[in-house]
């Protein structure tokens, strides 16, 4: 090898050696340099950037679909006890309607009506009461005719009563008792009382035409041949006062006869005999009438349901044909669906009757509701009812049962505004509310005091204020959108 070439292998050998222990120093650490690259950086604040947009405060749960006012329907057994189911069983979604068989029990109908007050007693002749006058104002709903809604059960309400069951296909309840002869016997003294009636005035009409010619003139007679005596008498000489006497008599008697025959024709008597019979013919029609009130049409009490409001669902049914009706029959609700659900205590504190809804439906379908009805729940919890808006009757069977998002809105803010999570607001010993921002510059932080908003899913709506909490105008040295307030540390 040349003395040039050694020169340049051993240079490059060099180099190369040199290059090796650089790279190889940096890899190399001592303890001390290990320790402080392990050491944690210094800590800082956890920031996040303040919003700007509307607010929206919601309340959202899930609630099961049912019907309003479920009643369960009951029949009182009758004194034979229970009945056995014999058709009319009405099916699940049906509607009932006032005046409607729901249930045929032992061949006999159980009819539906409106009311208030319960069924709690057969209606029958001689009953009163607000139940009575309660049926009459159904009977009249239904077109028939009861007379005065008086709450007195009579024949008219027995007739209308009648009417009903034969109108619906049913022979109608006979009254208890033999009450038919005493209905009877009353008919036929009316009828005699007006044949004696009749009769007298009858006897009235003669009386009151007068006297034959012949009679008046024949008594006129016998008072002129009395008074041509009476004279005669007197004028005879020698004076007789025996035979005076006897012509005054006969005078007297005459004229009496005569009086007696002119009063019979103003007739007294007969008059007197018509008004006795005039009463009899009342006293006759009143022992009538209260004879047929007693054998009027009576309303079974195990022959009808009373319901607070129709038309209903039949919601669930239990009759079977041919089973005993005892116990719960069929259940009824009312057409329009309403949403239970439970919501928490602190959630219940943000609702109010009356507030807006929205249903989502299994298959997405979003409805409008409001909130009806806010009750105490079990434990903590509170339970609200919920009534969708407008629901077509192919909704109402399809919602029976369903379980659906609800979101109620509880508030709103105006328009757009600054918010922060509600972890970055702190209170002051002064019971001020501040956020700590983060300066935009030199990484430090300062305290701007805020007056706070609506809160809605973890978001709190805030406004810069100075120290005496008049509003101050947003911008980088209060607060804006894009601040950066610290949430932790």
């Amino acid at each position: 090898m040349s003395a040039r070439r050694l020169v340049v292998a051993v240079s490059a050998t060099a180099v190369l050696a040199a290059g090796a222990g650089f790279g190889a120093a940096q890899f190399i650490q001592s303890p001390a340099d290990r320790a402080a690259d392990l050491k944690p950086p210094a800590a800082g604040p956890v920031t996040v950037p303040v919003s700007k947009g509307p607010l929206n405060s919601t309340v959202v749960t899930r609630g099961d679909v049912g019907f309003n006012d479920t009643t369960k329907i009951t029949i009182t057994p009758g004194s034979g006890g229970p009945g056995v189911v014999t058709g009319k069983i009405p099916k699940v979604g049906a509607m009932i309607d006032e005046g409607m068989v729901i249930l045929e029990v032992s061949g006999r109908p159980v009819i539906a009506l409106t009311g208030r007050t319960p069924n709690y007693r057969t209606l029958q002749p001689g009953s009163k009461g607000a139940d009575v006058k309660q049926l009459q104002h159904a009977l009249k709903r239904l077109g028939y005719d009861p007379g005065e809604a008086d709450g007195r059960y009579d024949s008219r309400v027995g007739e209308a009563v009648a009417e009903l069951y034969r109108d619906l296909g049913y022979e109608p309840p006979e009254p208890a008792g033999d009450r038919s002869s005493a209905e009877k016997s009353a008919e036929g003294a009316l009828k005699a009382a007006k044949e004696k009636r009749a009769a007298a005035k009858k006897a009235l009409a003669d009386a009151t035409a007068g006297p034959k010619r012949s009679e008046r003139l024949s008594a006129q007679g016998q008072v002129d041949q009395a008074e041509a005596e009476l004279k005669k008498a007197r004028n005879a000489k020698p004076r007789d006062s025996a035979a005076i006497a006897a012509a005054k008599n006969r005078l007297a008697v005459a004229k009496a006869q005569y009086d007696e025959l002119l009063e019979r024709s103003a007739g007294t008597a007969e008059r007197k005999a018509v008004e006795d019979a005039e009463e009899a013919v009342d006293d006759a029609e009143e022992d009538l009438a209260e004879a047929r009130d007693a054998a009027a049409t009576p309303l079974p009490q195990d022959e009808v349901v009373v319901l607070r409001d129709l038309p209903r669902r039949v919601d669930e049914v239990a009759a079977k044909l041919g089973g005993a009706s005892s116990g719960s029959l069929m259940t009824v609700a009312g057409t329009e669906p309403e949403v239970v659900a439970t919501v928490t205590a602190a959630e219940a504190e943000l609702l109010k009757k009356g507030m807006k809804a929205t249903l989502e439906l299994p298959d997405g379908t979003e409805l409008k509701a409001r909130v009806t009805k806010i009750t105490d729940g079990e434990d903590d919890g509170r339970e609200i009812t919920l009534v969708p808006d407008k629901v077509t009757a192919k909704q109402a069977a399809e919602l029976r049962g369903a379980n659906v998002k609800i979101t109620i809105s509880v508030g709103s803010s105006d328009g757009e505004v600054l918010s922060v999570p509600s972890a970055a607001l702190f209170a002051t010993a002064d019971g001020a509310t501040q956020v700590e921002v983060q300066d935009a510059e030199g990484g430090g932080t300062r305290m701007q005091r805020v007056r706070t908003g609506l809160t809605a899913d973890g978001q709190t709506e805030v406004h810069p204020v100075d120290e005496s909490g008049a509003d101050v105008e947003e911008g980088q040295a209060t607060l804006t959108e894009g601040s950066l307030v610290v949430v932790g540390r």
